[in-house]
């Protein structure tokens, strides 16, 4: 699944995590523009009466602004309708920022229009309009001919210096999708989207490093790009410094500081380190078991969709003499385990992402 200049997903896997950003959410467009607008509609307390005036009198600025407000309902009611109607009144101009806005719009509830209008973008050049565009593609439908524009779309973004294409670009390379296979290029547009500050790239760099794909394998070199994309709030970039101190690669095995990390990446909401806490207080490493917060930590994964957490999950109840209720509560099935209190179990955890 792909998304726009947004943040990828996470896969729940033993390997290592081969994401791209997800059109599941609402895509960040054109956001530093988007942004500084939203900011004033949120700052200023709006005389609606006065910026609907500008508006109707065709000052572009006014049309964005009660759009915006009438999208998020600050200032005004929120009203969906009345949003796209000064989005596509500002996109008369050509306004840039009102076509972007008017798509995100679209995406929400009629995607065949959002096509229309980054179709309408890219043919002039607009990389993040390319970006997107080739993002819904894939996402969405699957002819050759379709795939093989959205790899175009993505390299003319690329070549643009588009961060977010450059990641997507790369994770075609990184994982054979669509185009064979090449370690080496996805590495290049990995490094090209890092050197831009861009946390998911410098996370992928790591893994590249860590496993030794198209570079030669360098745990300093992992270690350092995990760094870099933890600092810029990668939730898997987190857990991944905990999987390197949790197995020792390249620094002498802590516990304590894996789970440290762990904590960390759970928080931002990665569902492979909430299975890795879960983990750590089920087997006593880093810190002291607990098995309700183990079970909590679970739950948590498991809702959002890891395999392994729901597997750990029914171990653990079916594995203790008095299951507590939140094990019936989410109607553990016997089928794939025999009851066997005090069993031990091989905890499914310290994965990498």
């Amino acid at each position: 699944m792909f998304v726009f200049k947004k943040f990828p997903l996470l896969f729940a896997a033993l390997l290592l995590s081969r994401a791209i950003a997800a059109s599941a959410a609402s895509p960040e467009y054109v956001s530093a523009e988007i942004q500084s607008l939203s900011a004033r509609t949120a700052a200023v307390g709006l005389d609606v009466d006065q910026i609907t005036e500008q508006a109707q009198n065709g000052n572009t600025e006014s049309m964005l602004i009660l759009g915006l407000a009438h999208r998020d309902g600050v200032g005004a009611t929120r009203d969906l309708r009345l949003a796209e109607h000064w989005f596509s009144r500002a996109s008369q101009n050509n306004d840039r920022r009102a076509l972007f806005l008017l798509a995100d719009l679209y995406f929400q509830t009629d995607k065949s229009k959002a096509i229309a209008v980054y179709r309408k973008l890219a043919s002039q050049g607009d990389a993040e309009a390319q970006n997107n565009l080739a993002a819904i593609y894939l996402d969405q439908e699957n002819s050759e001919k379709t795939r093989r524009d959205a790899v175009a779309l993505f390299e003319s973004a690329a070549n643009d210096g588009l961060a977010a294409a450059q990641f997507n670009l790369g994770h075609l390379y990184d994982t054979g999708r669509i185009v064979a296979q090449d370690y080496p290029k996805a590495f290049n547009l990995f490094f090209s989207a890092a050197e831009q500050r861009y946390a998911a790239a410098q996370n992928e760099l790591g893994v590249l490093y860590l496993q030794g794909l198209g570079v030669p394998q360098d745990y300093a070199q992992a270690r350092n790009w995990f760094e870099q994309a933890a600092a810029g709030g990668n939730a898997a970039a987190l857990n991944n410094l905990g999987a390197i101190y949790a197995q020792g690669w390249g620094v002498a095995p802590d516990a304590t500081i894996a789970f440290g990390w762990y904590t960390k990446a759970a928080r931002a909401g990665s569902a492979i380190a909430q299975n890795n806490i879960a983990v750590a207080y089920l087997t006593g490493r880093g810190v002291e078991r607990n098995i309700p917060l183990a079970l909590q930590w679970l739950a948590k994964a498991a809702d959002q969709g890891s395999g392994d957490a729901r597997y750990n999950f029914r171990a653990l109840c079916h594995t203790m003499e008095n299951p507590p209720a939140a094990c019936g509560e989410r109607q553990i099935s016997t089928a794939s385990f025999f009851r066997r209190p005090g069993a031990k179990v091989l905890w499914r955890g310290d994965y990498v992402e």
